[in-house]
């Protein structure tokens, strides 16, 4: 059992009034369906309206005496309804009793639902049960843990904003005072990209291992020796002589700062373990700068240079490494004199191979200013490369003074 609302269901009343012997008033009217399918049903109307007895509609008369009655009299008004309820039941036990088929069918569209939310109305409802369901999954930790993440987020953002505006104002503050903020970018750009792109490493404790020791097989280090006088000076040429290599991932470059005492002590022993039999050394730091060491930690023997001690290829002169410095010797001579005995400022001379009576160079006595250290360290180094340079094998890369 049930009522529709005539002004709710206006198409689905109006396919059962298309029919025919429909009553031309259907308010308050009884109708018995049956579905048979989704859009398909059959009925049939109940002949007489729900709450009137049967001589309504019949007699224009009777109808005025039986309002007159419920006017006056206070309308027997359970007594109509139970004619209505007599009549709606012996129109059921007619159709179940007889097995007739109801008589009008008709496709109807499906029903309108009354009680149907509004999109705003449905996302609120929505929004509201997972908040319950939510509120309901949480503990306590669960809630402090997002709080907290939630106020360190804020307070972060908080500071960049902050940040921002302050270095806002001091712009501002600059601009105001006349400061040119775009120069100064422009320069430390340009700084930057002049910056120098082959790196020079000083040569120390810390760094022993990483530029000597622990080299990989047919790598090399190339290390000036200098002190802090002569380095700013030095360290310009080592550099432009060493550009041409930068890109040769195999070398690397630094430099040895003979005021260390570590340094001079380690350079000694490098040069001990070089000679054919030991020898006791003593070194005046000043003369051993500008010298170009060349270290190959993985086959263990290093190659020098200095601009006084040039490797002569000559055909008939011999050059060896000795306490006091070098020794030469020609092939064709029948007498050999040794370098360490001579006086340094004297210098020695002797007839040279064709009997002439010049006297050979002698590379103690020569002068050499600090711009002509590395004059010939490029070619040098072209000789390096090529493998005809001199070669000290040591057995092993002495550890450094004082770790």
């Amino acid at each position: 059992y049930a009522y529709i609302f005539l002004e709710k269901q206006t198409h689905f009343v109006n396919a059962l009034v298309g029919v025919s012997m429909s009553p031309s008033e259907i308010h308050q009217h009884v109708v018995i369906l049956s579905r048979t399918d989704r859009h398909r049903i059959k009925f049939t109307w109940v002949s007489q309206r729900w709450g009137e007895d049967s001589t309504h509609g019949t007699d224009d008369a009777a109808k005025a005496a039986n309002t007159h009655a419920d006017a006056t009299a206070g309308a027997d008004a359970a007594s109509r309804f139970n004619l209505s309820s007599e009549a709606l039941t012996a129109s059921m036990e007619k159709l179940l009793t007889n097995n007739t088929p109801l008589p009008y069918e008709t496709e109807v569209q499906e029903l309108f639902d009354e009680h149907a939310q509004g999109i705003v109305w449905r996302i609120l409802t929505r929004l509201s049960h997972w908040h319950e369901a939510l509120w309901q999954s949480l503990s306590k930790d669960d809630v402090y843990m997002i709080a907290s993440m939630l106020v360190t987020v804020s307070v972060i953002v908080g500071i960049g904003f902050l940040m921002h505006y302050k270095v806002k104002k001091e712009e501002e503050f600059l601009t105001s005072k006349g400061v040119n903020l775009n120069a100064g970018c422009n320069s430390k750009s340009s700084s930057v990209s002049k910056s120098p792109q082959l790196p020079i490493h000083e040569l120390r404790g810390e760094t022993y291992n990483g530029l000597v020791r622990l080299l990989k097989p047919g790598c090399r280090t190339i290390v000036l020796l200098c002190d802090s006088h002569t380095k700013p000076k030095l360290i310009t040429k080592f550099y432009k002589s060493c550009w041409p290599y930068r890109k040769n991932k195999t070398l690397m470059f630094g430099f040895l700062n003979l005021e260390r005492h570590s340094a001079m002590e380690w350079y000694k022993r490098v040069l001990l373990l070089g000679l054919p039999e030991p020898l006791e050394l003593n070194i005046n730091p000043k003369n051993t700068i500008g010298t170009v060491v060349s270290l190959n930690g993985h086959r263990k023997y290093y190659c020098l240079y200095h601009a006084k001690h040039p490797e002569d290829n000559r055909k008939g002169d011999e050059l060896f490494a000795e306490e006091s410095g070098l020794r030469r010797r020609n092939r064709g001579s029948e007498s050999e004199s040794e370098s360490s005995g001579s006086d340094v400022e004297m210098g020695s001379k002797k007839k040279d191979s064709i009997g002439t009576d010049r006297p050979l160079l002698n590379y103690y006595s020569s002068v050499l200013f600090e711009d002509q250290l590395l004059e010939g360290f490029s070619n040098w180094l072209d000789r390096l490369f090529e493998g005809s340079t001199q070669r000290y094998p040591i057995n092993y890369w002495p550890d450094w003074p004082g770790k």
